[in-house]
């Protein structure tokens, strides 16, 4: 039975042959509770539902695989929470952008370690580390860029 997240392949006559691939499930309507005479499916790739008949799951699917379903106020909550965390532990810091990068790259190989040993615990912290650092890049660049462009520097 599909689910939501499952990796589907769509079909645009059902159980003819596959017309796309690598759609990522993002919600499901049952037949009693939709508009429709049968279940129905958002996907990735599409502008509006489908018929959850038109989808197969897509062979060799690989369980450890993870599939992106879109940041979430929860995801951007840990990377706030993040910033406020290191932010407490080492104050307002100021660095050149190749100090910042060397910062990124250590906490990157820690994330790559948690990957490679298949530590989801691990790899949520060092994710979130690596998300909230490079974003903090990310919006120094934005507004060192906006100052440039008001004469600021």
């Amino acid at each position: 039975m599909i689910k939501v997240g499952d990796l589907v392949n769509y079909h645009d006559v059902i159980g003819e042959e596959i017309t796309s691939r690598g759609h990522v499930v993002k919600a499901i309507v049952r037949e009693p509770d939709s508009n429709f005479s049968c279940d129905v499916a958002w996907i990735t790739g599409k502008s509006s539902c489908v018929a959850v008949a038109a989808l197969s799951l897509m062979e060799g699917w690989d369980d450890r695989a993870f599939t992106d379903l879109g940041l979430t106020v929860e995801a951007l909550d840990k990377i706030v929470a993040e910033d406020l965390s290191q932010r407490g532990i080492w104050g307002e810091q100021t660095h050149h952008a190749d100090r910042w990068n060397t910062i990124l790259t250590e906490e990157h190989g820690e994330l790559a370690k948690a990957i490679l040993e298949d530590d989801l615990v691990e790899m949520i912290a060092e994710g979130v580390q690596v998300a909230t650092l490079a974003l903090k890049i990310a919006w120094m660049a934005y507004k060192q860029l906006q100052e440039k462009k008001n004469g600021k520097k």
